[in-house]
């Protein structure tokens, strides 16, 4: 028989239970490490302002964050084990349903970054930025961590700085054009002018010119909505009062309808600095807009409020102060997909009949409010009204100062000798003829130069020149602005007239500023240029 193994010895059994109390210390020690580790985690997990989500390696959903459920708007139980394809568009893990093929684990410090959109529980999706990372342990890949952001805010501004860019491309090639097309309608309705006064008693003829004068000046109306909607056209602005620009502009626009108006705007709301004429111009474009979705009649619902922007917290409007203009109806709506389009240039809904459009009316709004500062942002639901909200910046200091002028001096034959620069040749010749009918003597320069050269001549012949006509734009040359400080040096009063078809040039809004007397814009009539240069010749100081 073998022989027992002698018993350890107490010593020894001491030892050994005193190890194993030592380890189940260490152990819980341990536990206690990992369960505080694991706390810090989820804390930092559930604290970030991001989405958080683990998934097993089939992309099945471990756990998310509260940010993610906020974000989504889910609860806890209604996504955890869920495939994360239900919830997310654009993002490539793994399959909705079965196994993943055993493969080497990628490396741990593999990630993809991706755009992708997440569906919310109520139908909308949300565009977010993925960072997908595999989770490995042991050398084996367990799954995935997916950090995400919302992206809303950058591409509202990215879709902003797009239509921006194309309204200016659009611009800049309706402002070259309407240019050139107030020149023409210069020499069309001063030769118009012209005919028509020389004709006795031929009232057919009359009639017909007569009719054709009203053309061109519907015309001239066209070409300044192009010129508003161009980069030529900036805003001249100053402190004007919010609820004057909105009831001026909605009884023009809503007279003679069958749509009402309600108006709630605050006592107490901010002014702010616009241009009269353009910031008008965009809103009754906008009424007009919603005029026309209510048909069979309405009520426009017209607010306007101070507003604080603390944080943007998704805001597309940037923190500050803003004034916020809201035009609401409660016409047929606008499709969702069709929403983002409505502030695009020649972009309309309407083709059939009457009502057709030629798309320019939202877009050159969109460009003055942005030329202001500001910010126009449309919300719609179909045959339940649209919504314009418009946000301007309150109102700072302007100061525009005016020159003083006073009265010309005439020779003993009263005539008044005007020297007209113009670039192109049918100006200089409609403008010519139309002041030489009027009694004036003048004499016509191509640009800038030739214009100085003219009225040195003039002073040293003793025939100065009473009022100088000087086209603001000049090709190849030198134009008014510049000409205009050449011949103060001549003549310090010296007085000049601006002449163009950008009506809202700053020159033009601020000709004082700059060394001239008056502006006169393209097309001008016979009447509105005879009013002009005897203003200027007869005005005091």
């Amino acid at each position: 028989m073998m022989a027992e193994p002698p018993l350890p010895s107490n010593e020894t059994l001491e030892k050994r239970v005193q190890e194993l109390e030592d380890e189940l210390v260490q152990h819980r020690e341990t536990e206690e490490l990992l369960r505080k580790s694991e706390e810090k985690y989820r804390l930092l997990a559930e604290t970030a302002g991001e989405m958080i989500v683990l998934c097993d390696r089939e992309g099945r959903i471990d756990y998310v964050n509260r940010a993610g459920l906020v974000l989504g708007g889910y609860k806890e139980r209604e996504i955890l084990g869920k495939p994360i394809h239900r919830f997310l568009d654009g993002l490539a893990l793994a399959p909705d349903d079965g196994p993943v093929p055993e493969e080497p684990a990628p490396a741990p410090q593999d990630r993809e970054l991706s755009d992708a959109h997440l569906r919310r529980k109520d139908g909308h999706q949300i565009p977010i930025e993925v960072i997908a990372a595999p989770v490995i342990k042991r050398g084996t890949h367990r799954g995935f961590l997916l950090t995400a952001r919302d992206i809303s805010d950058r591409r509202t501004m990215e879709e902003e700085l797009l239509r921006a860019k194309k309204l200016e491309s659009i611009g800049v090639l309706a402002g070259g054009i309407a240019h050139d097309y107030n020149n023409l309608l210069t020499a069309m309705m001063g030769y118009m002018t012209l005919a028509e006064s020389l004709l006795d008693s031929n009232e057919e003829a009359t009639a017909l010119l007569e009719r054709a004068r009203h053309a061109a000046v519907m015309a001239k109306n066209l070409s300044r909505k192009l010129i508003t909607f161009s980069r030529g056209g900036q805003p001249m602005r100053k402190p004007g009062a919010i609820p004057v620009l909105l009831e001026n502009a909605l009884s023009f626009a809503l007279a003679g309808s069958n749509v009402e108006c309600e108006f709630r705007v605050s006592p107490e709301v901010w002014r702010v600095e616009y241009d009269e004429s353009q910031m008008s111009q965009a809103i009754h474009n906008i009424v007009i807009n919603a005029r026309e979705a209510m048909p069979e009649g309405g009520t426009i619902r017209v607010k306007a409020d101070n507003l604080e922007i603390r944080k943007k917290n998704g805001h597309p409007v940037h923190a500050g102060a803003w004034v916020k203009i809201t035009i609401e109806d409660e016409g047929v709506g606008i499709p969702e997909e069709l929403l983002d389009k409505i502030f695009d240039p020649y972009f309309t809904t309407k083709e059939m009949g009457a009502q057709k459009g030629l798309g320019l009316g939202l877009a050159i709004s969109h460009s003055v409010v942005r030329n202001h500062q500001g910010y126009v942002f449309a919300e719609s639901e179909p045959n339940r009204g649209t919504a314009i909200h418009i946000y301007l910046p309150p109102a700072r200091r302007s100061d525009s100062p005016r020159t003083a002028s006073r009265a010309v001096a005439l020779g003993k034959d009263g005539v008044i000798r005007v020297l007209i620069m113009d670039d192109e040749e049918i100006v200089r010749d409609i403008t010519g003829k139309m002041l030489e009918k009027d009694g004036c003597e003048v004499s016509l320069a191509r640009e800038g130069a030739e214009a100085v050269d003219l009225f040195r001549q003039g002073r040293e012949n003793g025939r100065p020149f009473h009022v100088v006509l000087l086209d603001l734009t000049v090709r190849g040359g030198m134009g008014g602005k510049e000409t205009v400080r050449e011949l103060m040096a001549i003549e310090p009063d010296v007085r000049a007239i601006v002449s163009s078809g950008y009506a809202d040039d700053p020159v033009m809004n601020d000709f004082g500023a700059h060394g001239f007397t008056a502006a006169v814009v393209k097309p001008y009539s016979m009447s509105e240029l005879r009013q002009t240069i005897r203003g200027v010749v007869n005005a005091a100081g």
